[in-house]
């Protein structure tokens, strides 16, 4: 049997506010986030620029709820007793950081040549 669709968007979010109030990293890429789009605003970046920051943003926030889900799995299957789950746990942190590692050089790449010309046509 389905569950209404209103029903799987109440657990959704129920998920995202757990996992936000329970883990630091994902509100550190939340803030981030929130300012890298208000920010590409501010700097008039086209839609297309704006989509990219934006999927940019969901694909580590994204990975941080992957990341906490599998965290918390693990805990269930094999309590911190194998060293297995703790490499699975840094193996996750790891597509984290590349994910942030990504963000970061599309930021580089969209940010400083509009922030170079902000700064540039005010003088």
């Amino acid at each position: 049997m389905r569950r209404p669709l209103i029903t799987s968007l109440h657990h959704a979010a129920r998920g995202f506010f757990l996992v936000l109030r329970t883990e630091r990293n994902i509100r550190i890429h939340a803030v981030c986030a929130c300012v890298a789009i208000l920010l590409a605003f501010f700097l008039q970046f086209s839609a297309i620029e704006i989509a990219i920051v934006v999927m940019v943003s969901a694909l580590v926030i994204t990975g941080e709820l992957f990341n906490a889900a599998l965290e918390r799995y693990s805990d269930i299957i094999k309590p911190r007793v194998s060293g297995y789950v703790e490499q699975v746990k840094d193996i996750m942190a790891a597509g984290v950081l590349v994910l942030a590692g990504m963000a970061l050089f599309v930021g580089i790449l969209l940010y400083v040549p509009k922030m170079i010309d902000n700064f540039l046509n005010r003088m």
